[in-house]
């Protein structure tokens, strides 16, 4: 049968084109939300469980978001229908509905992320990022007083697939949601063309008999798990090295403050990877230990993704003028040009230092161009 992620992985690629690594998180999500709270890495700091927060974020049609996460719901509800929640409207019905599921283990699938982030900056909704946040961490209790009642939740597992646009990814963070932890429990996947699977139309008939496989997989995992405690993993000597090697890379390869904000979260997320790497290919539960292998597969995907969303994520402590020059670069294809910049003394000093900004951010490019382009392109910033 192979390896479970490469399964859901290669099933997704089947049923759309889009970024690869749009269908890697998704398969990961997946997995995470069927496994549970059943399987942990215990550090001296925490102990690690593999529930995922995962953001899809890509333009609009071209990018396929809501496809992917349509699968994933699929393969979740076939599977392990009772986790799937619906409530998110307010803190007190989330609480509710997830102190009715088993085992308070829930699955959240929500398109159009920028829309519930905007809900969430409302009064009535003040705590609602706190809640999630405890959420995800896994405490071991949560109390909350509601209207009618006082609702204890112990031990929660919740895992989220989400997505939006650049644009609304943009609008809706606030560059404090860094450090207050909030948008770091995200992996985030932000789309590249370069990136994209190609896609040939499939055999029908052929891919209901994988998804059939692929949900007795699944169903086979569930059930094994459900008959046992837990399953405690084991770093490997030399996966621990690797990982405490490449933790001192990369912080210092960190530039920024909120860099380091990202990729301090990020490392947890290497290890929650790393187990679900672990079960996936070893489905009998038997090997307890995180190879070496393991980690670096989860060290490649999140390194891959943490460079993409960085690209993002640097653009919350910019003014809304940079964000919006952004989109319009991004949006209409424009290219920076050689014979611009010769002309920027035209522009006022604060477009001028965005520019230079963007530029340094390599979000857009310097090409040398005619003068009917270069004109064209100097027009549209200038009338920003």
């Amino acid at each position: 049968m192979g390896n479970l992620l490469e399964n859901i992985e290669d099933y997704i690629k089947k049923t759309t084109y889009s970024d690869a690594y749009f269908m890697k998180s998704a398969a990961y999500f997946v997995l995470s939300s069927i496994v549970g709270r059943k399987a942990f890495i215990r550090k001296s700091y925490a102990t690690i469980y593999p529930n995922l927060w995962v953001m899809l974020i890509g333009p609009s049609s071209i990018s396929h978001k809501s496809t992917i996460l349509d699968q994933a719901t699929d393969l979740i509800y076939n599977s392990h229908p009772s986790v799937i929640m619906a409530n998110m409207s307010t803190p007190e019905g989330l609480i509710q509905e997830l102190s009715e599921q088993p085992d308070n283990h829930g699955v959240m699938v929500k398109d159009e992320f920028g829309g519930i982030l905007a809900n969430m900056n409302r009064e009535y909704m003040n705590n609602m990022k706190d809640l999630l946040m405890e959420l995800y961490d896994s405490a071991r209790k949560i109390k909350r007083r509601l209207r009618s009642e006082t609702i204890e939740i112990h031990t929660p597992y919740v895992t989220w697939l989400t997505a939006t646009t650049p644009a609304r990814f943009l609008t809706a963070f606030k560059y404090d949601d860094i450090y207050t932890g909030f948008l770091n429990r995200f992996v985030i996947c932000n789309y590249k063309p370069d990136r994209v699977t190609k896609y040939t139309e499939p055999n029908m008939y052929q891919l209901g008999m994988e998804k059939t496989d692929l949900l007795l997989q699944l169903m086979d995992l569930k059930n094994k798990l459900e008959s046992i405690n837990y399953v405690e993993y084991i770093l490997a000597d030399d996966a621990n090295e690797l990982y405490k090697k490449y933790q001192q890379e990369r912080i210092d390869k960190a530039m920024y403050d909120h860099e380091l904000a990202v990729i301090s979260r990020y490392f947890f997320n290497i290890l929650k990877l790393s187990i679900l790497n672990a079960i996936s290919s070893d489905t009998t539960l038997t090997n307890k230990t995180i190879t070496i292998e393991n980690i670096q597969e989860a060290i490649k995907t999140m390194d891959t993704l943490t460079e993409s969303a960085l690209e993002l994520i640097n653009l919350l402590q910019l003014n809304p003028t940079v964000t919006r020059i952004y989109h319009i670069i991004k949006q209409s294809g424009i290219i920076l040009h050689s014979d611009l910049l010769k002309q920027s003394r035209l522009l006022n000093n604060e477009l001028n230092n965005i520019i230079n900004t963007l530029i340094s951010l390599k979000v857009v490019k310097i090409i040398h161009c005619n003068k009917d382009e270069d004109e064209k392109c100097y027009q549209i910033i200038k009338d920003i």
